[in-house]
């Protein structure tokens, strides 16, 4: 629910299950972490705003260090609980 900062997981898969590579033939690094001894989950986000600009759709790319807690185990139901824009410096 946007209103309350809460997401529910209903559907998860392991990550990279093919093996893919990134642009440096690396494996790539899954960014979100879940700690279960404190059940926090950090993860870096990317959002994307589509703005109407004069007929023109401009993308607003933006960035977020984020931090849910874990609330409810059982539907599995996480709260925001911080969350800071990366910025270019």
């Amino acid at each position: 629910s946007p209103d309350d900062g809460t997401v529910q997981i209903n559907k998860f898969r392991e990550f990279n299950t093919i093996g893919a590579l990134n642009e440096n033939v690396e494996l790539p690094d899954c960014s979100g972490k879940f700690e279960t001894t404190t059940a926090v989950f950090t993860d870096t986000i990317e959002t994307k705003l589509y703005p109407n600009f004069l007929g023109n759709l401009l993308p607003i790319v933006k960035t977020f260090e984020t931090t849910f807690d874990l609330i409810d185990g059982d539907n599995l139901i996480l709260k925001l609980s911080s969350y800071q824009e990366l910025t270019a410096n």
